[in-house]
């Protein structure tokens, strides 16, 4: 007896495990099918809508790159944009094209509210973009979010799938969708090296870029915006309700409305090298602008940015002051310090002190620029190291920073006379 039955266990296991293996199997395809069918579905285009936009101010269109070890964040971050123009008094159009790393991004932007989303079976690459962009007539502004290395390019879907240099001239052909208003700003590590000054030169229209590491922060419950990383923040908690940057208070759902993205004041030293020279805040570029009218549009775009304060058309000085502070003064965990150079660039603004042409947020090494472009170059070690970027050994005096301000403050003058 207990001879034939060990045969008939034998005989059940087998079968059971080789059920279990064409299961495990079959999952497995299912998933190879899922990922693949995922990876064309590249990205998506959605609409925040608005009440009170303008048609005749064109479209704000806001691209978040994969997020990669970001995760969602630079999606969170797009929507805290789109947030920022909807709240504006003078906004068009709310456009937000984003890689689509996981599919419930698209149910993510539809409890956000968008509409019209689509989400595109293709590669996110320069040549779709481009091709998105070349739907919308006139363009009021441009914001890049994400990850970008000086040399390898802004990251849309992937590290194989970017936008660089090599895909200006494909831009130059949007040129005529710009406005008179219109402006760019690329926010991620890095953007200002290269990228930025080309677009400026290719599409004439102010282009704002960075020269080291653009980190994540969120908003703290003292009011502030703090990076979430242990030691940069003083402190208790942070929470989902921002009601500094808006006019409107905005409870944060997912994150959006609450992160932003703020510029170091260190150089950068990351994976893709060590870098020597930086500058603590976005830089624009005017390409071939009269200076008068890149400056105004400088001015203008700060009412659209994630700041401290809201700002709209026409803001006093000193509510334009605060929102420049915000930006070129360095995040500490030691609020005394920040209150210090916030301080001092309000005063500047307002005509309450004065600073030296050298004077920098940073005691690390600046780096010499113009509205054209910076002394820089890429350089690349004999040894067969990472290329990296690096400043320019100039003569005479670096008034980079107080040069930007003296821009932003001229371009002021002219925006609400």
């Amino acid at each position: 007896m207990n001879s034939l039955v060990k045969p008939v266990e034998t005989q059940f296991r087998k079968r059971n495990f080789l059920i279990i293996f064409q299961l495990i199997s079959f999952l497995i395809f299912l998933g190879a099918i899922f990922s693949s069918n995922l990876s064309y579905a590249a990205y998506l285009v959605a609409e925040l809508p608005t009440q009170n936009g303008q048609e005749n101010l064109g479209t704000h269109i806001i691209i978040a790159g994969s997020g990669k070890d970001a995760g969602d964040q630079w999606l969170n971050i797009a929507h805290t944009q789109a947030l920022i123009f909807k709240d504006r008094a003078q906004h068009g159009r709310i456009l937000l094209i984003s890689a689509l790393d996981d599919i419930s991004y698209r149910k993510k932007v539809s409890q956000w509210g968008y509409i019209h989303i689509q989400v595109k079976d293709s590669k996110f690459n320069a040549d779709s973009l481009i091709s998105e962009l070349g739907h919308i007539n006139l363009i009021h502004s441009v914001d890049f979010i994400g990850h970008n290395g000086a040399i390898l390019g802004f990251m849309l879907q992937n590290s194989e799938n970017r936008f660089y240099l090599n895909d200006i001239p494909k831009l130059q052909a949007l040129k005529s969708h710009f406005g008179k208003n219109s402006f760019v700003r690329i926010m991620g590590c890095n953007t200002g090296w290269t990228l930025a000054p080309a677009i400026a030169n290719a599409l004439s229209v102010p282009t704002a870029g960075t020269f080291t590491f653009s980190d994540i922060q969120s908003m703290h419950e003292s009011k502030t915006w703090y990076y979430n990383d242990a030691g940069r923040f003083p402190g208790g908690k942070f929470i989902n309700f921002n009601e500094i940057s808006f006019f409107e208070p905005q409870t944060c759902i997912q994150g959006g409305g609450c992160q932003r993205m703020k510029v170091v004041n260190i150089p950068y030293h990351g994976k893709l090298g060590n870098y020597s020279g930086t500058l603590p805040y976005m830089k624009y570029f005017c390409g071939s602008l009269q200076k008068s009218d890149c400056f105004r549009r400088m001015a203008e775009s700060t009412q659209y940015l994630i700041g401290s304060t809201p700002l709209n058309e026409k803001p006093s000085l000193g509510e334009f002051a605060q929102t420049l502070a915000d930006q070129f003064c360095p995040s500490s965990a030691h609020p005394e310090r920040r209150e210090a150079c916030l301080e001092r660039i309000q005063d500047f603004i307002l005509g309450k002190t004065h600073l030296e042409k050298t004077y920098n947020s940073t005691s690390e090494s600046p780096i010499s620029c113009t509205f054209q472009k910076c002394e820089v170059e890429k350089y690349c070690p004999q040894d067969g190291g990472s290329c990296v970027m690096r400043a320019k050994k100039v003569n005479g005096p670096i008034t980079s920073f107080i040069d930007e301000l003296n821009a932003y403050v001229e371009g002021y003058k002219i925006w609400v006379k």
